[in-house]
């Protein structure tokens, strides 16, 4: 299998890190501006780094869109032109499900549109959500709102 990773910035790069570490398959890698992160593991395997989307494209079997959500859909659009019919596309970024609608009509009947979410923390660390550490900081065991909370009523020197 081949695939391309499309915007090789931390999510790109995390993702090509551990397919490559996994022994996983041959690896396009498209990004216009590279960090150093990304140049030093494209060196360690030998992996061009592509500047956009062009002819090393139309052999590729899955394209992984890792690019941020507000031009998503701009960037598939300038890919769709080099990818192969039968192509999967997983897209991996945060834009708006419009955006996301347009994007799998784009590549209607041209290949497979996969909206993909991720889940879990960049640095393998389990970590309590947003609203569980806020609740956590007020002294609160719960989500609830606070004013619905034992706990923080508690605080304020209303009974239990």
């Amino acid at each position: 299998m081949r695939i391309a990773i499309v915007g090789c910035g931390e999510v790109g790069t995390t993702y090509a890190r551990a397919l490559l570490e996994a022994g996983g398959p041959d690896l396009v890698l498209v990004d216009p501006a590279p960090r150093a992160v990304l140049a030093d593991l494209a060196a360690e395997h030998h992996l061009s780094v592509h500047a956009g989307p062009g002819p090393w494209l139309h052999d590729v079997d899955a394209a992984w869109l890792c690019v941020a959500g507000d031009i998503a859909h701009e960037v598939l659009a300038d890919a769709c032109g080099s990818l192969p019919e039968g192509v999967q596309v997983l897209d991996l970024t945060t834009a708006s499900p419009d955006d996301k609608r347009r994007s799998a009509a784009l590549l209607a009947g041209a290949g497979t549109y996969v909206d993909v979410v991720i889940m879990g923390d960049r640095h393998g660390r389990r970590r309590h959500p947003p609203a569980r550490r806020r609740a956590r900081r007020r002294g609160c065991h719960r989500r609830a709102r606070r004013d619905r909370c034992a706990c923080a009523g508690a605080a304020r020197g209303r009974p239990r």
